[in-house]
């Protein structure tokens, strides 16, 4: 990867919580998971033949997931991983209701059905005005998105009952602030319009999809590209 100057990457974690993290195909031992991910920015760092960009995803709120397991990953994100991307992004929810929705689409919708997952529609209240510019601002962009209108915003309860969908645009949003205010590196793209997120109950279903469905994907991929100034 050297060889060809591929030194900048995207890692889907997701999940430093094992059990949380099996939910949705990524059942890799955390501990391991950190181990590699230290050896790699350490590998690339000192051989990339120009610089080297590591940009690290996660979900915030999936099955299994509490407020001291996604508080315990920001510690280990800040404390090795400050000088990189990291994209928390709140699980966004909604039942597939129109014409793009396909098989995934609704596999993802029951599993998360079954794990326990409330489903409305009805924008509750909202005490944080910041989080509530935030969300009339989701809500805008949504309802302006041709031939999407009537996909609208889930505000889920997690099963745990603990946290909702507001709770974790609220923890995402605070996150970020202290990224910024501690000079880190930028949390990234806070993006909520357009997550897919894939579950198998095998995860070997899920490799077989990605190598024989990936034409027929519901969204197009997106690539970041990160340029130093």
């Amino acid at each position: 990867m050297c060889d060809m100057g591929l030194t900048i990457h995207h890692y889907g974690v997701e999940t430093f919580n094992h059990k949380a993290g099996k939910t949705v195909g990524k059942g890799f031992k955390p501990e391991i998971q950190k181990k590699g991910l230290l050896e790699v920015k350490e590998f690339f760092n000192e051989h990339s033949p120009n610089f080297y960009a590591g940009s690290i995803s996660m979900i915030a709120g999936l099955p299994f997931e509490t407020f001291e397991s996604l508080d315990a990953s920001k510690k280990w994100m800040n404390e090795n991983w400050s000088e990189h991307i990291v994209h928390f992004l709140p699980l966004a929810l909604g039942k597939p209701d129109d014409e793009q929705a396909d098989e995934i689409d609704w596999k993802v919708y029951n599993n998360f059905m079954n794990y326990g997952y409330t489903y409305s529609y009805d924008v509750p209240y909202i005490e944080n005005d910041d989080v509530r510019r935030q969300v009339d601002t989701m809500i805008a962009e949504k309802a302006s998105n041709k031939n999407r209108e009537n996909n609208k915003w889930n505000f889920w309860v997690h099963p745990s009952g603990d946290y909702d969908f507001i709770d974790m645009i609220d923890w995402v949003r605070e996150y970020s602030v202290g990224r910024a205010e501690n000079k880190m590196m930028p949390a990234g793209c806070w993006q909520t319009n357009f997550v897919h997120a894939e579950t198998w109950e095998d995860p070997k279903q899920g490799s077989l999809y990605y190598k024989t469905g990936y034409k027929d994907m519901p969204y197009k991929g997106m690539i970041n590209n990160h340029t130093r100034v």
